[in-house]
């Protein structure tokens, strides 16, 4: 069981709807990221999404930008209440911020062996950094 059977006041739990977006390169219309992120919400039977977590494997590929823009702005139309990164560097984050987009977190991978070589992280950022452990 998920959830607990009953909570205190007998109502059902709230349901969050948490995902990962990693687009195929190509087209970064608006439609395309709204079609993908209705197809998330159908599947969770959810009327919006709490957390989109964005991965993009390749950085020269700058479409990124185009597809956060798209976020972005259905984060506005309260489509996403909060959109997070994974493994974004910090000159992409620079990149991004500066446009205006907000973002919640960052998941990052650490180095189990040394924390001397993790990646400096934006100075004063108000997003987190999220650095998980083995999932139980």
């Amino acid at each position: 069981q998920v959830f607990p059977l009953k909570s205190s006041a007998d109502a059902a739990p709230t349901l969050q709807g948490l995902t990962k977006y990693v687009p195929r390169p190509g087209l970064m219309e608006h439609r395309v990221v709204e079609k993908a992120l209705q197809r998330f919400m159908t599947r969770m039977q959810v009327d919006w999404l709490d957390c989109v977590q964005f991965h993009w494997w390749d950085y020269k590929d700058k479409r990124y930008l185009e597809a956060l823009g798209h976020l972005s702005d259905l984060q506005q139309e309260g489509v996403i209440r909060e959109l997070a990164f994974t493994n974004f560097d910090t000159q992409r984050l620079e990149e991004i911020t500066s446009k205006g987009i907000h973002i919640s977190s960052n998941q990052v991978k650490l180095p189990s062996s040394s924390q001397s070589s993790v990646p400096p992280l934006l100075p004063l950022t108000v997003f987190e950094s999220i650095c998980p452990g083995p999932v139980l």
